[in-house]
């Protein structure tokens, strides 16, 4: 029984790891848009919506969320940030600074959307759930290889962490 369960654990692994690097025909279409200067991955002037339908209204700033989670495990919000980083692969993740120390990881509602991969520093409405989580080593050195990091600061990457993460279920980027 523990020799299915530890499989079961491996195979889980390697399909959420390989998720970022395989694309669907549309994640295909959408890339290829790209190359043929269509605007579905690249950011323009305007405000972009993706993900489900959200408003500007009652957003907190991202640095009210510590506070929040020290009462609670989890909470459901619409905050406002500035994204830090994103994926360069897909725009499959990005990093939302919550201080000058901290920083949020934010992945997308059932790997549903994904944002420009040019993105990096503009201002962000996003809404879904928060909340602490440990992140794998595994995981960690994937996002690391997603953001172009080089072999030897990946190999550093030897300890699982302590994050805030936030799945949001819709985005919007002010443009």
């Amino acid at each position: 029984m523990k020799t299915i369960i530890n499989f079961v654990f491996v195979l889980v692994a390697v399909v959420y790891l390989s998720a970022c690097n395989s694309a669907s025909s549309s994640e295909k279409n959408l890339i290829a848009n790209k190359e043929t200067n269509q605007t579905d991955l690249v950011s323009t002037n305007a405000n972009e919506k993706y993900g489900a339908e959200i408003t500007e209204d009652n957003a907190i700033a991202v640095s009210e969320i510590p506070a929040l989670l020290e009462q609670q495990d989890s909470v459901e919000l619409k905050v406002i940030g500035k994204i830090g980083e994103c994926c360069q692969k897909k725009g499959c993740w990005m990093k939302v600074p919550i201080s000058e120390t901290q920083e949020m990881f934010v992945r997308f509602k059932d790997y549903g959307f994904f944002v420009p991969m040019d993105s990096e520093g503009k201002e962000i409405i996003m809404e879904g759930k928060v909340k602490k989580e440990v992140i794998p080593v595994a995981q960690l050195r994937h996002y690391a290889e997603d953001a172009g990091k080089s072999k030897e600061e990946i190999e550093k990457i030897t300890e699982d962490e302590v994050k805030i993460s936030f799945m949001a279920a819709g985005v919007i980027i002010k443009g």
